[in-house]
């Protein structure tokens, strides 16, 4: 996995921004996972309890986007919610083939995300 962007920001705020940022640029993003809503299906969530707090109480989350250009293969970008900190990172494909193109959007979504979040001073 390769982080691509770190923000001192609950998930809950990035999720929103993020998707905004990718579509800006162009690509479509669908959300393909969510940790809280898997725990949310289980039958007694007690029994996961979250490898970060120790506890069935878990403020974490997982959320999987596909994230494709058209007419490209799709990539995975994986963002992860810990306390008041996210990261939004690439999954490498199972191939290993990036396309270039999409990344250079995916990236460039990424640092319109980070400057609007920390932007340089006057």
């Amino acid at each position: 996995m390769v982080t691509l962007l770190t923000l001192p920001l609950p998930w809950s705020d990035v999720q929103p921004l993020l998707r905004r940022a990718l579509e800006e640029v162009g690509l479509i993003a669908v959300q393909s996972f969510d940790l809280q809503s898997a725990r949310g299906s289980l039958l007694d969530p007690e029994l996961c309890p979250c490898p970060n707090h120790g506890t069935s109480h878990c403020t974490c989350q997982y959320i999987v986007y596909i994230v494709r250009q058209e007419g490209q293969p799709p990539i995975s970008l994986e963002v992860h919610g810990y306390d008041d900190g996210t990261n939004v990172s690439l999954a490498p494909p199972s191939d290993g083939i990036i396309d270039e193109s999409t990344m250079k959007l995916v990236r460039l979504a990424m640092d319109q995300l980070a400057l609007v979040h920390d932007p340089p001073p006057p």
